[in-house]
């Protein structure tokens, strides 16, 4: 199966293979032949992938706030570590 991988540090989309997913019981798996990937949600990451850390905070405070909350129900390590993955 192919997926468009985009790295949200620098904006760049890639096609990478990656297995199938395997579907838990009682659910469906669904084959698609065609995909449309959104211009808008791409501009978007590429835009915000430019940003700084600061600028991406202030573009969505939405994120920060459940960091945060995150952050203060487990331990600061643990989210930014799982936050930088």
């Amino acid at each position: 199966m192919k997926q468009v991988i985009q790295n949200y540090k620098t904006g760049e989309p890639r096609i990478e293979k990656v297995p199938a997913s395997m579907p838990k019981r009682g659910h469906a798996l669904v084959s698609s032949a065609a995909s449309p990937v959104s211009v808008g949600t791409e501009k978007y990451m590429l835009e915000l992938a430019k940003k700084s850390l600061l600028g991406k905070a202030l573009a969505r405070p939405d994120l920060v706030r459940q960091v945060i909350a995150k952050a203060q129900a487990e331990s600061l390590t643990k989210t930014y570590r799982q936050d930088r993955l």
